[in-house]
């Protein structure tokens, strides 16, 4: 069985070369994993290559005898750079994992890749083709269990102008946990020397079961440890790459200086034991442009992803050109879309941005903040068309339905709609309902009246949406004061007999609504099928705070001895969750409740969660909630 295993390792396993553009040499190399994700084949490697400036790697498709290389140079390989930070370490060898770049290239039916025989001491591995994993790269790392790391190795002898290749088989490596953004692995031997991992990086680590479950970063860094980027990490940004990915039949680019590769084909071709028979062919290389399709050695090159929020206002429009809404109280809804900015490097609950004391005092950078791009007004026939066009391409029935809090601007309810979505990973519309608000601690009086108001143009929205989506589904998120505006449209929609209708999911983050009012008042009008989660926390200055102004009547949102628990409602308590000082918009802050929500959108029940049962006596009853585990 272990020899299945190992030999479907090492048929999944691809090798890489990066050669240099100004003199067409060898500059290093690496691994990858060839895998089928939702029915296509590609290939998926980890590399430093920001760090190889004008460079290209090449596939090593080998020859059915003897394992002699022959490289196809794939005009369509797509490098995304994910990090550029900062690590908490002063060794200068962890210091190289602050450039990483993830590579993704959709192989074609007709490039067929082969398998050179490979001999380990308990095993060899006949010549054949290479074979693709199926994968849906949502392994959950475990500590208890046993991981396994193959990769090619070359060393490339510039004194005999020849290429050795090495096999690297590492078995029995145990994870150790995160360490930043990656995962650290521990192998069950001295490493004696850097070059024993040497230009393995992008090299697949795979479970016993033989699912590939994160990608090598880097060669030996220190002591026993080894570090790779999660294979979740991988899907997150492969599905929102997954359309734009190149295929290798593309090769419709052109290099920059074929002059220069013509005079030096020649001499690259034999220098380095290739020739032409055994390399992939002149005119090939010759079509692509290296600098153009990765970006390499281009400091304007676009490090971001476009992210679409639509979006319905009761605010008043200020300007329609270039579109923009102020605080005051419109008279009608307005509908639109915004493309918002988020970083290649952004990290699971932030917006990435400048703060907010400084920001007006820089131009913001799309490259690092996240911002809005373009603000464009609908009518309502054509944001149905965009709605739907979006459910029909995504395949997605599914719309996610964001309602900001007290004092949020336009800006910050559409930026935090967007870093949702995207840290969900959701693939339906994402929508932002947007109601005026003051901006500021002081308008908390105005805003608790613009809330009831705007009750009336939400459940104007709400109405719209459903008479139009047909069966499509709307999951609603509603945070802070956007609860008492959530509520109060649901209140209407029930009299429509609307609801719950197309409503399936409802979550409250830190509701900021009387705790009474809701229970004894709203919940019994809305109790439906449907399902309904309150998070709540102890630690959230927000609600201390409002409670004080309403003479110590409780909100919804707090939790401790006197937290609503409802039946037919999931109360969560997330105060053992670390948040900012304030605590009040940890919903949206940390990847344990990111995931969360994310698990509730696919109607799975708080068991099936990382959640804790607790107990809480309240009038003598024993009533249910959950806390979050402690990993």
């Amino acid at each position: 069985m272990k020899n299945r295993l190992l030999e479907y390792i090492v048929r999944s396993t691809q090798q890489i070369l990066n050669l240099s553009i100004t003199d067409c040499e060898p500059i290093g190399c690496g691994n990858g994993c060839l895998i089928v994700y939702q029915d296509r084949q590609f290939l998926i490697s980890v590399q430093h290559v920001t760090e190889l400036k004008n460079s290209q790697s090449a596939i090593n498709l080998y020859t059915e005898m003897g394992g002699v290389s022959k490289f196809y140079f794939p005009g369509a390989f797509n490098y995304v750079d994910m990090y550029s930070l900062e690590l908490e370490t002063e060794n200068p060898e962890l210091k190289k994992l602050e450039s990483l770049d993830i590579g993704y290239l959709e192989l074609g039916e007709y490039l067929d890749i082969n398998q050179p025989q490979v001999v380990f001491k308990e095993l060899t591995i006949s010549g054949g083709k290479k074979t693709p994993v199926p994968t849906n790269l949502s392994y959950d790392l475990k500590k208890c269990e046993n991981y396994f790391l193959y990769g090619r190795v070359v060393n490339i002898d510039r004194d005999r102008e020849i290429l050795h290749y090495e096999e690297r088989l590492e078995q029995n490596i145990k994870y150790d946990g995160k360490f930043g953004p990656y995962e650290r692995f521990v192998i069950d031997r001295p490493i004696t020397q850097d070059s024993e991992f040497k230009g393995m990086s992008g090299a697949p680590i795979f479970s016993e079961t033989g699912e590939p479950v994160a990608f090598l970063t880097n060669g030996f860094l220190d002591e026993n440890y080894i570090y790779a980027f999660s294979a979740k990490e991988i899907k997150r940004y492969l599905d929102i790459h997954i359309d734009k990915i190149g295929r290798t039949e593309h090769l419709d680019l052109v290099f920059d200086e074929p002059n220069k590769l013509n005079e030096d084909w020649e001499d690259f071709s034999t220098e380095w034991d290739l020739n032409d028979q055994n390399l992939a062919n002149e005119n090939d290389f010759r079509k692509i442009n290296f600098n153009k399709h990765t970006g390499l050695g281009d400091s304007t090159r676009k490090r971001f992803v476009e992210y679409a929020v639509y979006y319905s206002t009761n605010r008043r429009l200020k300007s329609e050109s270039p579109v923009l809404f102020d605080n005051k109280r419109g008279e009608r809804l307005h509908l639109g879309h915004c493309a918002v900015s988020i970083p290649y490097n952004h990290k699971v609950g932030t917006i990435d941005g400048l703060a907010p004391l400084i920001k007006n005092f820089f131009i913001a950078d799309p490259n690092k903040d996240m911002i809005i791009l373009s603000n464009d007004l609908f009518d309502s026939n054509v944001f149905i068309q965009k709605i739907s066009e979006k459910i029909r391409v995504n395949n997605d029935k599914d719309i996610l339905l964001f309602v900001h809090g007290f004092k949020d601007s336009f800006e910050d309810g559409i930026l935090r709609a967007a870093q949702l979505g995207y840290d969900l990973n959701y693939k339906g519309p994402v929508i932002s309902y947007s109601w005026p608000t003051m901006g500021s601690f002081f308008g908390y009086v105005a805003d608790s009246d613009s809330a009831e108001i705007s009750s009336n143009y939400l459940n104007e929205f709400l109405t719209y949406l459903i008479d139009n989506i047909g069966e499509n589904r709307i999951n609603i998120i509603a945070h802070s004061m956007g609860s008492v505006v959530l509520s109060k449209a649901l209140l209407k929609l029930k009299k429509q007999n609307l609801f719950p209708s197309a409503i399936n999911q409802i979550i409250l983050a830190a509701p900021d609504i009387d705790r009474d009012l809701f229970i004894n008042h709203i919940m019994p009008e809305i109790q439906s099928p449907q399902h309904l989660t309150l998070y709540v926390s102890k630690n959230d200055w927000a609600m201390k705070l409002s409670r004080f102004i309403r003479h110590s009547y409780n909100r919804l949102g707090e939790a401790g001895e006197e937290m609503a628990i409802i039946e037919g409602v999931d109360t969560i308590d997330a105060s053992g969750v670390e948040t900012d000082l304030i605590g009040h918009s940890y919903f949206s802050q940390k990847e344990s409740l990111i995931n969360d929500i994310h698990m509730t959108f696919l109607g799975h029940k708080p068991p099936q969660r990382r959640l804790d049962q607790k107990q809480l006596v309240i009038r003598n009853e024993h009533k249910i909630y959950w806390t979050f585990k402690k990993i």
